[in-house]
């Protein structure tokens, strides 16, 4: 998921291609997605853990190819977030 000015893109395996758009921000999605595996990276970008290859260099590269910036202030708790989902999870 991506922010744009006020609308949201929720995007799937077609990188740039959203398959939905809806207003709205980011700081308003529920708690639910963040309790489900989905992470926020950045200001204005959402990620489903799932879908993430790595997260280094302050990127997080996507399966799709997709590399996104990574909040600096935030790099290691993101990266750890990831890391300890990794671990539960596995690559499903």
């Amino acid at each position: 998921m991506e922010s744009d000015l006020r609308q949201i893109n929720v995007y799937g395996d077609i990188p740039h291609q959203p398959i939905c758009t809806f207003y709205g921000k980011i700081a308003d999605l529920p708690a639910m997605l963040y309790e489900n595996g989905f992470l926020q990276v950045g200001r204005s970008d959402v990620v489903n853990l799932q879908y993430v290859r790595s997260i280094r260099n302050y990127k997080v590269e996507l399966r799709s190819g997709v590399e996104l910036s990574v909040s600096r202030q935030y790099y290691t708790a993101i990266r750890s977030a990831w890391l300890e989902w990794k671990g539960q999870f596995g690559d499903e």
